[in-house]
């Protein structure tokens, strides 16, 4: 199996992970915050007589737990797709012909490019998924938009 499709699958128990977080705090709590993705606390400052279901709240604590370990190994997977994809050139470098001071700065730069590929690899994804999800609901579909006004007379 290749490091592409341990990557998809990673990602598609991480999503399903976060539905089912949502969905069991739905269940599990009277009041849940979807922008905070947090439920909401009592006036005193916490949970008591706000959890409705304790099924559902063990499901949601361990979705959770889930979600944290399954965004931990997808950053793994991505800093090892990218060492991969640059194992040559950091080869070529261990085994070139300059000195040590000079090998050091230039596995240093290959080592901040990784890095740097990582983390904008990341806000991509969550760029893209909150894209995803406003098109989804309508937020920011414009033809959606245009359609409303067309067909109410505005």
């Amino acid at each position: 199996m290749q490091l592409e499709q341990v990557n998809d699958i990673i990602e598609i128990v991480d999503d399903a992970a976060g539905i089912v977080r949502r969905i069991s705090a739905l269940e599990a709590y009277r009041k849940y915050s979807w922008i905070k993705d947090a439920p909401i606390a009592n006036s005193v400052g916490n949970y008591r007589g706000m959890v409705i279901s304790a099924k559902w709240k063990t499901v949601y604590l361990y979705s959770g737990s889930v979600l944290e370990k399954t965004g931990n190994i997808l950053i793994l997977l991505s800093v090892v797709d990218e060492l991969m994809k640059s194992r040559e050139k950091i080869a070529s470098i261990v085994h070139g012909t300059d000195d040590r001071v000079t090998k050091a700065a230039k596995l240093s730069s290959q080592v901040s490019g990784i890095a740097l590929r990582v983390i904008a690899h990341s806000a991509l994804e969550t760029i893209s998924a909150l894209n995803w999800g406003l098109r989804v609901t309508r937020w920011a579909n414009i033809g959606f938009w245009l359609a409303s006004m067309v067909f109410a007379g505005g």
